[in-house]
């Protein structure tokens, strides 16, 4: 049975840096320039998401098997550790189901390493959002170091992007000027298939 997914993570900080330019062009009469700076990708933001997710589980699943070890646990206990593996099984087959940018076959530019985790990210370049072919609707909010809203908006005009044989979707993005440190960046997604992910990347 699949059930919406509505989780948040552990903070990460993004710090920016200026990257050297590669251009990526979009067939098809799509006016499109890919950059490794103008574009973010809900795919890897979500395994940020994910990868945080499943590592607090790892933590609390061996904490619980520990307890049960040394004699401690009740059925309680039993429970919750038999919720945690249901619960991390969950999030690792996600994890498998996100498309790889690679494997699509487009030869987008690459984020500097550590890209895409992402820190160390120029974000105030940003012009375009990619999600995978199943997203209907994506909400994307980009907060500065001070907590205040610097862009993104809800985007509901996705659109087919050529090369990417009909598993992306592409958007344009909307960024304030000297965009700065961006500290925090909430995400909610309604897929095809009536599911929904809301999550928050700090």
């Amino acid at each position: 049975m699949k059930t919406p997914l509505k989780l948040f993570f552990l903070p990460v900080f993004f710090a920016l840096t200026i990257s050297c330019v590669h251009d990526y062009h979009g067939g098809n009469g799509q006016d499109i320039e890919f950059t490794e700076t103008n574009y973010v990708y809900e795919g890897h933001l979500y395994q940020i998401h994910l990868k945080a997710e499943i590592k607090a589980l790892d933590i609390e699943i061996k904490e619980l098997e520990d307890i049960l070890a040394n004699g401690q646990g009740d059925n309680n206990t039993q429970q919750e550790l038999a919720k945690a593996y249901e619960q991390r099984d969950f999030l690792n087959k996600e994890l498998q189901g996100i498309i790889d940018l690679e494997q699509v076959g487009l030869k987008l530019p690459k984020p500097k390493p550590p890209c895409p985790n992402p820190q160390n990210c120029d974000f105030s370049d940003l012009k375009y959002v990619l999600t995978d072919s199943k997203v209907q609707q994506i909400y994307l909010q980009f907060y500065n170091a001070q907590d205040q809203l610097v862009g993104g908006g809800n985007i509901d005009d996705l659109m087919s992007l050529a090369g990417s044989k009909g598993q992306l979707h592409y958007s344009h993005l909307g960024m304030a000027p000297n965009t700065g440190v961006v500290a925090k960046i909430k995400v909610f997604v309604k897929t095809s298939d009536k599911n929904e992910r809301s999550y928050v990347v700090n």
